[in-house]
């Protein structure tokens, strides 16, 4: 059976032999849990140039850019492509352009570094599936911007600037993982509207189980696993961090549930308000960071 058609194998067996379709939403949620809770799970894996940087970021010893870095980013010229545009982003305040990888990869240091690095890879690599790609296309839209709010709301309440980007990037990818599951089906790609509630339910621990299976940092995978849960324990303030954060790009028509019903129990007032609470966060700040969002997540004017 080829590697590509495990996942929708596994759901198939876990669901009786039934079309999604004709499934309840418990029946759906306890098939899409048990394929990927299987050993024989295999989310779409990241490229050996991203897990590669994901270990340098971790690693507790120096890591130099002329022996690790650079060969590595070698390999792959389009990824490459992608570090120089990001180092010569605006943000940066780069007072000249910058051409060579080596002073990308300073500018941007090894943290940005990873960042960079596995968005490319997600657009290139992950979010991508003949059956749902526009979908994915506009979750991909969402993750983007849940990255850049998260790293700002950090910013202004002295969060965990390590992880903020990453968690906001990476939190609803479980629903990209059931898309992709849905996707592998023999009888084909399942009508997606009565399938929502279900992927819903099971987007955290969906999210976790490709975190694992990528070797994301242990405090990433927690929050991407709870982050619509009440914030608690070491990481509380993270999952604060991605509720604000997720406020925001309602605000900004950037989520996927602005007007699905489906999504009303995590977009809830209630919880956005405690978030802001909890990170001691004033109008002012929110107001100055919803117009810092808007800014930066506006497409480019173009140029007569």
């Amino acid at each position: 059976m080829p590697a590509s058609s495990v996942n929708g194998h596994a759901f198939v067996v876990l669901a009786g032999g039934l079309a999604p379709a004709k499934m309840g939403t418990e029946k759906v949620v306890e098939a899409l849990q048990g394929t990927f809770r299987r050993d024989s799970y295999a989310p779409p894996m990241l490229p050996r140039v991203a897990m590669e940087i994901l270990r340098f970021s971790q690693a507790p010893v120096t890591i130099e850019l002329s022996r690790d870095v650079e060969p590595l980013l070698a390999e792959d010229p389009l990824l490459t492509a992608q570090i120089l545009r990001a180092a010569n982003a605006p943000a940066m305040g780069a007072k000249k352009p910058i051409r060579s990888i080596r002073q990308a990869v300073t500018r941007l240091g090894l943290r940005g570094l990873r960042d960079v690095v596995i968005t490319v890879s997600l657009r290139s690599r992950v979010f991508r599936t003949p059956s749902y790609q526009a979908e994915l296309d506009a979750l991909f839209s969402h993750s983007m911007a849940m990255g850049t709010i998260s790293q700002q709301v950090a910013a202004a309440t002295g969060g965990d600037a390590r992880f903020a980007y990453l968690c906001g990037l990476l939190s609803d990818l479980g629903i990209a993982a059931s898309l992709l599951v849905f996707g592998e089906l023999t009888e084909g790609p399942p009508p997606l509207f009565t399938l929502w509630p279900a992927m819903l339910e099971v987007h955290e621990e969906a999210a976790a189980a490709v975190g694992q299976a990528w070797s994301l940092p242990e405090e990433v995978v927690a929050v991407i696993g709870a982050h619509h849960r009440s914030p608690s324990g070491p990481h509380a303030k993270l999952q604060s961090t991605l509720a604000v954060a997720e406020e925001i790009a309602v605000l900004l028509g950037q989520h996927l549930g602005c007007q699905d019903p489906s999504w009303a129990a995590f977009l809830s007032e209630e919880r956005f308000t405690s978030a802001r609470e909890a990170l001691k966060l004033s109008d002012a700040q929110f107001e100055a960071i919803l117009d810092s969002s808007a800014r930066q997540l506006s497409p480019p004017k173009r140029v007569a």
